[in-house]
């Protein structure tokens, strides 16, 4: 059954009830003197429960009987019933008396409050006025500060003109003392030996004294060296083609320049009689990895077959660029034949690199 509207005598403003707490606050409320002891809380309108007023500790904030042990609920409707002994015209009369000895507390020299209060406000003022004061000062001492410093920098920046201007008559005088081609070669700082003047670190800047080496990285030039090698493996030739030619002398040297002239002969002996051609190649690589990096041309000698010891010459050379000095690199004499039936052997080879 519904309450009846009229048994409600007050619902201004909202609740806040914390669960397990007997504290609750009001919004918008005005609770003293309106609420009393023993009056009955529905808030959320009745929806979430009731609890009982135990005491009425401020204009919004009252204290409950026990601890609500409902929901905590922020901000929610709710409206109050009263007691039905506070209805006696006796219980009206006790809190009429009690608001009116409330009243009485305030003072009675309301005029000697306000007169202090008005002498409070001009100590106030009086100390603004100070503080305003200062803060004028403060800010007059700045002024005078950044115009000393302005002043301060104005005169580093003169005396920054004025050491500039002298060090240039300086030098001017120092450059027109001295006459052309009055320099000799005993005044200039000593240097050490098998040095030329010059210049190798990047950038324009002051002579240095170049070794040989320096000198000739400059110029372009690199030393030159001469390597050989004779003798070697003598492989029998076969009639399996360039592709599969037998490797004969090799030689392996390390570049001192980007630039080699590779050159090598041979003599071919025929072991076995009969009508052929030899071919012979010069090949180089890298050295490890065998990458290839050129090969000659191919020379090729004809065998008769009415000789049975045939002997006959070949020699061949190239010239190759783009060496890294440094790097190692192997020069091989290759070796093969046309008749699968005659014997054929490269003798007396020989291999030379000049490299530089």
């Amino acid at each position: 059954m519904a309450l009846d509207p009229n048994l409600f005598f007050y619902s201004d403003g909202t609740i806040t009830l914390t669960n397990g707490s007997d504290i609750a606050t009001g919004d918008l409320v005005a609770w003293d003197p309106a609420v009393l002891p023993f009056d009955f809380v529905f808030p959320n309108n009745g929806t979430s429960g009731m609890s009982v007023v135990k005491e009425v500790l401020a204009i919004n904030q009252i204290r409950l009987a026990k601890p609500w042990t409902g929901p905590t609920l922020t901000d929610v409707p709710y409206f109050m019933v009263r007691w039905v002994r506070h209805t006696d015209p006796r219980v009206y009369a006790l809190r009429v008396s009690d608001y009116l000895a409330r009243l009485k507390a305030i003072p009675d020299n309301l005029e000697e409050v306000a007169a202090d209060i008005n002498a409070d406000a001009a100590a106030v003022a009086a100390a603004l006025l100070a503080l305003q004061q200062i803060e004028s000062n403060v800010d007059a001492d700045r002024q005078a500060t950044q115009t000393a410093a302005a002043e301060a920098e104005a005169d580093r920046q003169a005396a920054d003109t004025a050491r500039i201007a002298a060090e240039a008559a300086r030098d001017a005088a120092i450059n027109g003392s001295v006459a052309d081609n009055a320099v000799t070669n005993a005044k200039l700082a000593d240097m050490p030996t098998a040095r030329l003047k010059g210049r190798s670190s990047a950038g324009t800047g002051d002579p240095e004294d170049l070794t040989a080496a320096q000198a000739r990285t400059l110029l372009g030039l690199f030393p030159a060296s001469a390597f050989h090698a004779s003798g070697g493996t003598e492989p029998g030739l076969t009639a399996s083609g360039i592709g599969n030619a037998a490797e004969g002398l090799s030689l392996t040297f390390t570049a001192t320049g980007p630039n080699a002239l590779v050159t090598g002969s041979w003599e071919l002996e025929q072991t076995v009689a009969g009508a052929t051609t030899a071919f012979g190649f010069i090949r180089l690589v890298t050295s490890p990895g065998g990458t290839l990096v050129n090969t000659s041309i191919v020379r090729y000698v004809d065998l008769a077959s009415g000789q049975p010891r045939g002997r006959s010459n070949g020699a061949i050379s190239f010239a190759v660029t783009g060496l890294t000095p440094g790097a190692s690199y192997k020069a091989s004499l290759f070796h093969y034949q046309t008749n699968v039936n005659a014997g054929t052997v490269p003798r007396g080879q020989v291999l030379s690199v000049l490299n530089g």
